[in-house]
């Protein structure tokens, strides 16, 4: 055993040497004579550890090959394969190894380690469970461990784990770093914050540790310690993209727009090979006139709703705009306004001058409150839906409010923006309210046990016909959304639907920290948390103001000298007034007279809803009184349009002319729904021919 150590040695000495020809030689000598594979094991390793990776891969397989039953060969083959880039030979060697040796802790180590960085988490799970299990005392793999519960999101066995690795191994900095995000997640932030700050301590200059603690920070919305945290890491690492982002979400917060975006332009560094599939070059603010764009959706669902308006933007700079997105939203998606054409995720892409990711294009167009005003809608909802829904949604007699109370979980801020279903008791217990579901998937399952009136519209809406469809086709037949931070709000916002959004103290960046209105979206009104974690007060704002808008609604007004006058109308005259309010819902922006707007198409539509029979023949006469009724509105716009710049020429003289044989067409309409309804009322017109 003495002389096999020493000939090792000897071996390891050459190598220190650098006289790697003569230690190659002595191990060749030694082998046919020597055939252990231990001592080839160890050449194998030397290799390794001395970057002859395809050398060391050699030596290995030449152990399997002669002594196949020795797995610790089968390990190390592994790691080299691994190091390689041969990753799926890599796990094979893995499985190889722990299938002649099942309690090979460290087999079990780094293929859960490989499988890990393949992104295939919970397959990995399993293996260092294992481990840990051989090896309660090991450190290392109870922090392995705890890094990928973190990655699933199961934060509270992560704490677990990160403790147990630091009571045998204290004052590690990345186990530090890491406990602390995961008390983080579960709203521990007192102790998150201690033990980011040791790791700030431990390390003076390490990045990681200070982005950490600036996360932290940043989440109980101290802003400015946050980004003098965000500054420090990047002090120390100006290529830390992630500090960048975080630094330039704080921006954005604060309304401080350009530096925000700057910084918001890291994101796409924390996922290059998403961003190098793309052939052309990207877009990045260059003149687009006679140019087609392909934009490209990321983040999340709502995120690409409220970025998709800037299809309407670049079309007006003479762009031809596409859309590529994930294949569910390519239906909802295919509806937004001046976006030529959408493309599922996958699927083969047409030709295209430049792309852009979705959520950089604010940087090129300079977005600011005082640089740009957004129009609703954007989305239009598709008509036959609307159809669909509008007999189901008038049964619900009363003021109909859509609600949503859960987002995505796995959002690392959920806590802070999602509320129990059971909070909206209070609204529900307003007379004349009819709360509405809108919850689709998570949260959805509270409705079983809710103990007040929600209308449950089913769990098939929006599988038939693509994500959000019915959704907002159901939005379309509600007088007022009221949710939490998620799709939802942002689906309401860009159909233009009056909409009351609830957000907690610290809310995400676009909702800024105070104010009632955004410029994103016209017909939104904020609810914000007076103090961290009080929802009660949100609630108690909400029902308050709703109880007012109800009151309006319903015409049980504070004001009792409020006169409704009742007097006959013919159903065609009803019914232009009907789609001459919606296009005044779609049209104007200011909240105040849209609310009065949408009282008086309330109203109305109740009336039409009780008094006229449905058929398809008068749903055609109402879309085409809808027509008629939108050139009018669009040929006045052209008309003052002419009268600022004060040009009366032919065009202006064409635009006059045709108001009076629109307006005839529109009597035409009106009389044709007279008579199909076999209406007493009918009215006349009698004008000198043309």
């Amino acid at each position: 055993m003495a002389t096999l150590m020493e000939f090792w040695h000897e071996i390891s000495r050459l190598v220190q040497a650098g006289r790697w020809g003569e230690a190659e030689r002595r191990v060749a000598e030694a082998w046919p004579a020597q055939p252990s594979p231990e001592g080839m094991n160890e050449w194998g390793v030397l290799l390794a550890q001395h970057g002859r990776l395809t050398q060391a891969e050699n030596a290995f397989r030449q152990i399997v090959e002669r002594f196949p039953h020795y797995a610790p060969a089968y390990g190390n083959l592994g790691l080299v394969l691994r190091r390689l880039g041969r990753w799926e030979e890599a796990v094979q060697a893995f499985h190889r190894a722990l299938a002649l040796d099942g309690q090979f802790v460290e087999a079990l180590n780094n293929l859960a380690l490989l499988l890990r960085d393949l992104n295939r988490i919970s397959e990995a799970l399993p293996y260092l469970e294992r481990a840990v299990q051989l090896r309660p005392d090991q450190a290392v793999l109870h922090a392995n461990l705890a890094q990928l519960y973190r990655q699933l999101q199961r934060h509270t066995e992560a704490v677990r784990h990160f403790r147990l690795a630091l009571a045998t191994q204290s004052g590690h900095l990345d186990i530090c770093i890491g406990l602390s995000l995961s008390l983080l997640a579960l709203g521990e932030e007192g102790e998150a914050e201690s033990w980011a700050r040791l790791a700030t301590e431990l390390a003076p200059q390490h990045a990681d540790a200070w982005n950490a603690l600036g996360t932290i920070l940043s989440t109980m919305g101290r802003y400015a310690e946050a980004q003098q945290c965000f500054d420090e890491s990047l002090r120390h690492n100006p290529q830390n993209h992630l500090a960048y982002l975080n630094r330039g979400m704080i921006y954005l917060t604060q309304g401080r727009w350009q530096q925000g975006w700057d910084d918001y332009e890291h994101r796409l560094y924390t996922n290059l090979p998403e961003w190098q599939r793309f052939a052309s070059p990207r877009w990045q603010g260059e003149p687009l006139h006679g140019r087609t764009i392909m934009l490209v959706a990321e983040q999340g669902i709502g995120d690409t709703i409220q970025f998709i308006r800037y299809a309407q933007v670049l079309r007006q700079q003479g762009a031809r705009v596409l859309l590529e997105c994930p294949r569910n939203l390519v239906a909802l998606l295919s509806r937004v306004v001046d976006l030529e054409s959408c493309y599922a995720q996958g699927d083969p892409l047409p030709p295209y001058d430049v792309y852009s990711p979705l959520l950089s294009v604010p940087r090129y167009i300079g977005t600011a409150p005082d640089t740009i005003r957004f129009e609703v809608p954007y989305i239009a909802p598709n008509g036959d839906l609307v159809e669909h829904w509008r007999p189901i949604l008038s049964q619900l007699k009363g003021f109909r409010v859509g609600i949503a109370w859960q987002g995505n979980p796995n959002y690392p801020n959920d806590r802070q923006r999602s509320v129990p279903l059971q909070m909206f008791r209070s609204l529900a217990e307003i007379p004349g309210v009819r709360l509405v579901s809108l919850q689709k998937g998570p949260g959805e399952e509270q409705l079983t046990k809710c103990d007040f009136p929600v209308v449950d519209l089913g769990r098939h809406r929006d599988e038939a016909h693509g994500a959000f469809m019915d959704t907002a086709a159901i939005m379309q037949h509600l007088d007022l959304v009221i949710c939490i931070d998620s799709a939802i709000a942002h689906l309401a916002g860009a159909l233009g639907r009056p909409v009351w959004l609830l957000l907690g103290y610290v809310c995400d960046w676009r909702w800024g920290t105070e104010g009632e209105t955004t410029f994103w979206y016209p017909t939104m009104r904020l609810f914000r948390q007076p103090k961290r974690h009080d929802w009660a007060t949100v609630f108690a704002q909400v029902a308050k103001h709703l109880c007012s808008l109800v009151e309006q609604n319903l015409g049980r007004g504070r004001n009792t000298n409020s006169v409704d006058i009742l007097v006959p109308i013919s159903p065609g005259e009803l019914l232009d007034k009907i789609t001459i309010l919606r296009i005044k819902r779609e049209r104007i922006t200011d909240w105040e007279k849209l609310r009065h707007v949408e009282i008086e198409l309330a109203e109305l539509e109740r009336i039409a809803e009780r008094s006229l029979p449905q058929s398809v023949e008068l749903q055609n006469l109402v879309a085409e009184l809808q027509a008629v009724n939108l050139t009018l509105w669009q040929v006045e716009d052209e008309l003052r349009d002419c009268e600022r710049r004060q040009d009366f020429g032919s065009h202006f003289i064409e635009l006059a002319r045709s108001v009076y044989r629109h307006n005839d067409r529109r009597a035409d309409v009106k009389k044709r729904i007279n008579l199909l309804l076999g209406s007493r009322l009918l009215e006349e017109k009698s004008y000198q021919p043309y």
